[in-house]
This record gives structure tokens, sequence and C-alpha cells, in this order.
């Protein structure tokens, strides 16, 4: 039942996110364009890369803008997800001038915690990271994450890096060719669809025939080839890519040169065949001169600047390619997250051992082990479950990359509780819990308090159920607010967070683990998912979460 809670919140994310791209960037309020551009006062035409025109007050193009999620919804469904962050993806918007550089870059919206989204827009150098930078370089340009917020601002960095690798729109040709005009230039009758939403290849989109079989690919030699100018002005190729990365064919599209010369070269069937099964990278490395590539009768200029425009993007595809390859390769992928979270994956996997094995010592090595989690695990890393946490990622998805010491803990924390009983996370994993677990050294073994308190016992199921049914009905609630693991970092935690986390180490101080007792829903949750000798028994507890289902298939 819980899994089908994940699910269905996850469609209803899915949902919601498609409704946000339909509207686009309309929904951006015209105080935060004057932030980027001070002399904006609306958007104008749509750009075929997703972003949309900044116009001033007489209609003049003063930039252009574009946010880290695609405008539309990919029927194929394609679109890769956003990168998450502690609970959720963040949306930023960046300007861009007519140079094509990055003006500034403002939080659009966020489904992750707001004390971790108010870091990233107070941070005095986040936000300025690609200020300067053209599309070439924003893709690869190094990011310092957030003190305090790393998680969130890993993840809006790593959007960026995505949504614009390889997508700087064109303003000289801003809008995409349609069928018929590809079915003319490359003279390709089958043509019938182009998958402009893709994110596989976001450079080159997917073409089809009526039957939905992929043609091949297109690629477009702008905005590369923009500042290449031929009599008059620069001339788009439109280039058919097959299965394996050559070029199939090629047309010429719009064109700012004169006629007939633009129609000369439309017509010279042997010049647009010289560069046709080439790659990639040998259309990079190619030398024209070398190549005895000859202009087109009567209009050498134009023919020649389209051939050099070819190679220019070319060159600025290859590097495009490179550099995703290098971030995508899996094994130095590992080796670098090996690298960087290899000491929080050994304390995990050295605290399941704790958890599970019995050897001489142990007593000694846990006491030890409790300080490692509390300094290293707590303060250093913040890596504790929470609701915000869990629920976050129930809709939006596992940070895999972005959070993979997180994503080990919560594997963890759920996965040895449901097959060998065990509660981890809590009794070994937890920083807040190892400080009460410390904290019993000096409270009393048997408190009157305690004695008197047990219908406390019940709050953190009445907390848990208000958090799960402020996440199904999409309520406005900061769930990071109702417990205490913000507090484990200063400098984002909120003011509830700071006092539940105090009260609940001073009542452990005086009554045994009062909060894991009296006030942790998280603790709560792995309880429900331990199994144990009733775990085949039907209880007022599944009754609830059967409703808590009910409630998410309604919502949905």
């Amino acid at each position: 039942m819980l899994a089908a809670i994940v699910a269905l919140l996850h469609r209803q994310q899915l949902k919601l996110d498609a409704e946000r791209r339909s509207a686009g960037l309309q929904k951006i309020p015209v105080a935060m364009l004057q932030s980027l551009f001070p002399s904006a006062k609306r958007l104008g035409a749509a750009l075929s890369a997703g972003g949309r025109e900044v116009l001033d007050a007489d209609g003049q193009v003063v930039g252009y803008v574009m946010q880290t999620v695609p405008d539309a919804e990919p029927s194929s469904g394609s679109l890769q997800r956003p990168p998450v962050g502690f609970s959720g993806p963040t949306e930023l918007l960046l300007g861009f001038n007519s140079s094509d550089k990055v003006v500034g870059a403002r939080v659009i919206d966020s489904a992750d915690t707001p004390e971790h989204v108010e870091m990233l827009r107070r941070s005095p150098n986040f936000l300025r990271t690609w200020n300067g930078l053209t599309r070439d370089q924003i893709a690869t340009a190094k990011v310092d994450a957030v003190s305090g917020a790393t998680l969130t601002s890993l993840a809006a960095s790593e959007s960026v890096a995505r949504r614009f690798g390889g997508q700087q729109p064109s303003i000289r040709f801003p809008l995409p060719p349609t069928v018929a005009e590809l079915q003319a230039a490359l003279e390709l009758p089958e043509l019938s669809r182009v998958d402009w939403s893709t994110t596989e290849d976001p450079s080159a989109p997917a073409l089809f025939n009526e039957q939905g079989q992929r043609i091949g690919r297109l690629w477009r030699t702008s905005p590369a080839g923009d500042r290449v100018l031929g009599y008059q002005g620069p001339t788009e190729a439109w280039v058919l890519l097959d299965t394996d990365g050559r070029i199939r064919r090629w047309g010429v599209g719009a064109s700012f040169d004169n006629e007939p010369y633009v129609g000369y070269v439309r017509s010279d069937a042997y010049f647009r065949e010289r560069f046709a099964g080439l790659t990639i990278d040998e259309l990079a490395s190619l030398n024209l001169e070398q190549a005895r590539i000859e202009g087109v009768s009567g209009a050498t200029m134009t023919s020649l600047a389209v051939a050099e425009s070819l190679v220019a993007a070319a060159q600025q595809r290859r590097a495009w390619l490179g550099s995703r390859r290098e971030m995508e390769t899996s094994t130095a992928r590992w080796w670098r997250s090996l690298r960087e979270h290899g000491l929080a994956w050994g304390v995990i996997v050295a605290g399941v051992a704790l958890a599970l094995l019995r050897f001489r010592g142990r007593r000694i090595a846990i006491a030890a082990f409790r300080w490692v989690v509390i300094l290293y695990l707590g303060f250093v890393q913040g890596a504790m479950l929470s609701q915000a946490m869990l629920f976050g990622w129930s809709r939006h998805g596992i940070p895999w990359q972005t959070a993979p010491t997180l994503a080990l803990l919560t594997l963890a924390a759920l996965l040895l509780p449901l097959t060998g009983g065990a509660n981890v996370y809590c009794h070994h994993l937890c920083a807040h819990g190892a400080a009460q677990q410390l904290l019993r050294r000096v409270s009393p073994r048997r408190s009157r308090l305690a004695a008197r308190a047990g219908w406390l016992s019940r709050l953190p199921w009445v907390v848990l159920l208000a958090c799960a049914t402020a996440a199904i009905l999409q309520l406005p609630v900061s769930l990071a607010d109702l417990e205490p693991f913000d507090a484990w970092s200063p400098q984002v935690a909120g003011g509830a967070a700071l006092s539940i986390a105090l009260l609940g180490l001073a009542c452990s101080a005086v009554m045994p683990m009062a909060y894991c007792r009296y006030g942790c829903p998280t603790g709560k949750l792995l309880a429900y998912l331990r199994h144990d000798g009733r775990s085949h028994r039907w209880s007022r507890r599944d009754w609830v979460v059967l409703a808590l289902l009910g409630l998410a298939a309604w919502r949905l």
C-alpha cells in the first residue's frame, strides 16, 4: 500500500509538471525580467529551443530568457526528470544578451524546502556563477555548492548543465523549420514528424515517418554558424544524420543572403554531396582548402559561407558531445562519487554491520561509532531521513547522482526492516538518535515522567498522518518544520526545527530517548515497515494507510 501511495504521488507530480510546462514562461513576472534586463517590458516571440525574446517598451529585442525545465511535455515520454535536490527540483531562469552571453540567473520555482531555496537566493555568488559565459561554457562551468544547501545547489546547477548543454537558441533563426520545409530542403517526402522536445540529444531532434519509424536526426548549423556571413548575411543548413551519426544529406534552410545566390546553392547537387557520409568528428576536422571544397559558380561567397558554417557547427557539436560523454561515463562518475562520498558510504556500511553482527567488544565499538555518526553524518554531511525528503523523493524521484549518500542511507533504512527486522537507521545511523543515546547516561533509567507520558506515544503517528495528508493534498506546509533534522545544518534551519531539536534533546535528558519515543514520525514509519511476528495481521494502522491510499487515488 505504501508503494502504491508513492506511485500515485509520483504520477500526480507528473501531471502537475505537465501543467506547469504548458504555461511556459508566461508565468514569469515582469519584475523578474527587469532584474535581468532593466528596460524589459514584456516577453516576445518563442524561440525554437524553448526560450522567449525579451522586449523593451519600443518592442525591440534586448535579449532572451530560458528556463531549466523544458516548456513542452514530450509525447514520447523521453523527457528526463529534472535533478532533485534535498526534497525536490529547483527551476532557474537564465537571461542572455544579444551576444548570447548570460547576464544573470533567478530562481523561478522550487519543490525543495524553503530554507534551502532561500539560501540559493541569498548566496552572493551562486546565481552569478554563469554570468558572462556563453552556451558552450555553461555546460562545463565549475559551480561551487552553497554551504548548507549543497544538494539543492548541486541539483540546480546540474539542471542548468542539462538544459543548456548544446541548446543555445538562435536570434537570427529563431523559428524551427516546418515539416514541409524539411521535406523540400532534404528531399525527404516520407518525413511526417519532428520530435523537438526530446532530451536524448537536444541539439538533434529525431525525425519520424508516417509509420512512426525513426528516419534519422535533424541537425541545424544555427546558432554556431550564425556569425559566418556570405555576401550579405548568414545562411542556415539543415542536416540529416543517420543512425551512425553520419551525414546522410543536407539542404539549405533560411538565409539572410541574396537571391539568386541562395537558390544556386540549393540546386547544386554536387556541392551538397561533398559532405555526405562524413561523421561530426570528420567534418569538424575538415580543412576546406585542403579538401578542395570549391564554391558554387555564381554564388561563391554564399556557398563557401555555408561550408564554413557546417564546419563551425560540427566543431561546436563535437565539443558538446565530448563534454557530455565525459559527464555520463559511468566509470568516471562512480570513481568521482567514491572519492567524494566514500567515507560516508563506509560509515553507513559500518552501521549496517553493527546492526547485523555480534562480536566481542561490540559495546565499545557502538559507543565510539555514535560519535562518528553525530560529528560526520550529522554535522558534516547532514545525512538524515525526514518526511520532507521521503515525500519529496516520492514525488520527484531519487537523486542518485546529486545525493548518493542520502540515497544509500535511505536504501539501508527501508530495506533492512522489511527483510531482516533490524531498524538499522534509528539504532545506529541517525545522528539525532545517537545524541539521545549519549544523553541516556545522564537521564534516569526509570523516569516517572515517562511512565505518565505513555499517551504521547501516539503523537508521532499523528504527525506522520499529517505529513502524508499534506503531501497528498499538496498543502502549503513545510514538512521540514515538523521535524528537528534541519537543526543539524544551523545555517538553513528554521525556528521550528531548532525548537523541536532543542526541546527533544532537553526532554531526553530526563526521559530516555524522549524524541524518538514521543515525537519522531520517520521512526514510526520505519517501525511500521519492520517485519516481525505480527506483520501478517491486519491492524488499525493498515486501515489508516488504506485510507491514505484512497485519498491519493482520489487526488489523482
